[in-house]
């Protein structure tokens, strides 16, 4: 015959606190977390491995809102892969200096443009006809067999005008791009050189007579002050300058 539960069995006499939560191996016992009334306002979230506690995870009502930055932005993290924040810990890059010499260098290379220019524009300008043009060119010989008229010298000049023009001003062009830092207009500039050079010897070698003083006064003017303009672009001040403008 089964004997009906007692109501009273397992509870604790009056004014006697109740008894411990549960008991583990060994009989260690282990109190209710939460105390004879319940939940503790404030009281640890769990406990983990060890006995640390983990702390409520109550939202704070004087913390900021979920998925906004605290107070004062996020700590720094040196290993972030952004980069660090502006003033903090990064180094701002230093703009090139271009060495003074450089100047120098682009005026040369203008003053030895300019005689180009110049005779550039006259040929273009001029008033050319039979009675300006030198006697040796019309009456040469070698011009009349080929049928050479003095309106085709006439067009040729202007032709040779304008190509004048045109390369003195991209060689001027060129140079202030290479006085900027631009490294390929450095190398234009020097080709562009080595080709008016080549061009002005050939005049010291066979269209300037020895006794015209001032004629190859110019003309080695001509030449040594590109030549001079170009060095100064491959000085180690200047090297340094096209690699910092190229990082």
């Amino acid at each position: 015959m089964t004997t009906p539960p007692d109501p009273q069995q397992g509870q604790p006499p009056p004014g006697q606190q109740p008894p411990p939560y549960g008991t583990g191996y060994g009989g260690v016992q282990y109190p209710n977390p939460a105390g004879p009334g319940g939940q503790q306002p404030g009281a640890p979230y769990g406990t983990g491995y060890g006995g640390a506690q983990y702390p409520n995870a109550a939202p704070d009502p004087g913390g900021a809102p979920y998925g906004q930055p605290p107070a004062g932005g996020y700590p720094y993290n040196p290993y972030s892969p952004y980069g660090s924040p502006a003033g903090l810990g990064g180094k701002d890059t230093a703009p090139a200096e271009r060495p003074t010499i450089m100047i120098l260098g682009l005026v040369l290379k203008i003053l030895a443009a300019l005689p180009f220019l110049a005779f550039g524009v006259l040929f273009l300008l001029a008033p050319l006809d039979a009675n300006t043009l030198p006697a040796e060119v019309l009456d040469n010989p070698q011009l009349a067999d080929a049928g050479i008229t003095t309106e085709t010298v006439v067009g040729i000049v202007r032709v040779a005008g304008g190509i004048f023009v045109v390369l003195a001003l991209l060689y001027i062009v060129f140079a202030v791009l290479a006085f900027t830092g631009r490294n390929w207009a450095r190398i234009v500039v020097t080709v562009m050189t080595v080709g008016f050079t080549a061009f002005l010897l050939l005049g010291l070698t066979g269209g300037v007579s020895a006794s015209d003083v001032t004629g190859l006064v110019v003309l080695l003017a001509l030449i040594l002050l590109p030549v001079a303009g170009v060095v100064i672009l491959y000085l180690p001040a200047s090297n340094a300058y096209f690699s910092a403008i190229r990082r």
